[in-house]
């Protein structure tokens, strides 16, 4: 790390204030540029001041130069002495007191009150158990209604675990993804009531426009057995 007089055109560098043992890979000035932090590859850290008094003193090492048996001296400041680490903290960044158990012990505990349990399949591992709803945590977002007592939206069942099923053949792989019943709801059936009465009855269609859609490509064959093939 040198130090530079831009002023001069004649001898702009001034001296070489640090030579780190590795590359040297960032640097700061405190507020008040009084103040130099510089670290390099190695993982030492060296802070240098203009404040004589608070200067860390200084280690000094001889460097072979090249091509000669003679050395040179330089000087380095010495690293920062790591400071002992802090305690851990007692609440977090909500103000919430923070439990002092290991999460092993968390993890038993939740087990142990039925909040989790564990997958018969191991490849899953622990999910939701019969008392999950206690804890309250839920992404209330994903439900129906946000609801947490009603089913995930299809775009998040689909990426639940359990939807994808294993087997033998990349060709014949298929999900299940069969829905699970809603629970009464204020409304829905009138909603349900009016979704069914926008579906397109293709057999209503005036004879003209099913020969206008035919003749753009529209496929008027769909029906319960239309099959889609799943691409991996």
């Amino acid at each position: 790390m040198k130090v530079w007089n831009v002023r001069s055109l004649k001898k702009p560098l001034v001296r070489n204030l640090l030579e780190a043992p590795a590359p040297i890979t960032a640097g700061m000035f405190c507020p008040d540029k009084t103040r130099l932090v510089v670290g390099d590859a190695s993982g030492r850290v060296f802070m240098l001041s203009i404040n004589e008094e608070k200067e860390q003193p200084t280690s000094i090492m001889k460097v072979p130069l090249p091509g000669s048996r003679s050395f040179r001296t330089i000087h380095r400041p010495a690293a920062i002495i790591p400071h002992p680490d802090p305690p851990a903290p007692s609440h977090d960044a909500e103000g919430r007191p923070i439990a002092s158990e290991l999460g092993s012990a968390i993890g038993r505990a939740y087990l142990d009150n039925l909040h989790l349990e564990r997958h018969s399949n191991p490849t899953i591992g622990v999910v939701q158990g019969p008392r999950y709803a206690e804890t309250n945590l839920f992404r209330r977002e994903m439900h129906f209604n946000e609801d947490p007592s009603q089913p995930l939206l299809a775009r998040w069942e689909a990426m639940q675990q359990e939807a994808w099923k294993p087997s033998r053949r990349f060709l014949a792989r298929r999900r299940d993804h069969s829905l699970k019943p809603l629970k009464e709801v204020a409304g829905l059936e009138g909603l349900h009531a009016r979704n069914r009465g926008l579906d397109l009855d293709v057999d209503a269609l005036a004879e003209e426009t099913r020969l206008a859609l035919k003749r753009v490509g529209v496929d008027l064959r769909l029906g319960d057995d239309y099959l889609l093939r799943e691409e991996e």
